[in-house]
């Protein structure tokens, strides 16, 4: 399971939704199917586990999976469904007291408001992470907080609240400038920036969107 929610951080934060296959390379398509068709087996597999030997290792496991089923539906289409599968995340990183997934499903909440396109969705999980954030610290990955911070600065955005817009992704981009962020943190820093420059636009600074 840890196999394929690596490889599939990888391709679904670099391409967050589905794509014709004809225009990716075969290696890629190929390795992408492989590891969906995994998580498919595992799915099957985990659902067997809980059904007939339950414990709380087989609801985490169990967890995990809604997670990443739930992950690639908001973001491929099919976000109702995968909303639902989010909520299930939520409810049982709730009931086994595990803030990572819980951040983790609140932070596909706040995506799953940007493709429905509603702000009271948005706010709503955004707020959530937020309060989760400064109850725990979150300090063994502060890459998070820098990735709410760049969510609530396109809340803001989003809103019209282009001040607060800047003030919250320029928090994000700080973070994300450290040293041990620069490898595994620099789509999300690209994200940042691309924000950065957007609302700079909007508020009619030229000069401020072509340096970001």
């Amino acid at each position: 399971i840890k196999e394929v929610e690596l490889t599939l951080d990888f391709y679904d934060e670099l391409f967050p939704s589905f794509v014709e296959l004809a225009d990716l390379p075969d290696n890629f398509i190929q390795s992408r199917k492989h590891y969906y068709d995994l998580l498919a087996e595992l799915t099957s597999e985990v659902d067997s586990l809980n059904e007939n030997s339950p414990s709380e290792d087989a609801t985490q496991m169990d967890m995990i999976i809604h997670y990443l089923n739930g992950r690639q539906m908001v973001t491929g289409g099919r976000r109702e469904t995968g909303i639902g599968e989010i909520r299930q995340v939520i409810r049982k990183a709730t009931e086994l007291g595990n803030q990572e997934y819980l951040l983790k499903g609140l932070i596909e909440g706040i995506h799953y408001g940007i493709h429905k396109d509603d702000p009271q969705d948005m706010g709503k999980f955004v707020g959530l992470a937020k309060d989760l954030m400064n109850q725990t610290g979150f300090e063994f990955d502060q890459r998070k907080r820098a990735e709410v911070l760049r969510l609530e600065g396109l809340h803001h955005y989003n809103l019209g609240n282009f001040d607060q817009a800047l003030q919250k992704l320029g928090q994000a981009n700080e973070i994300l400038q450290e040293s041990r962020y620069r490898k595994n943190g620099f789509l999300s820093r690209a994200a940042t920036l691309n924000y950065i420059c957007r609302t700079k636009q909007a508020m009619g600074d030229s000069a401020g969107a072509d340096e970001a």
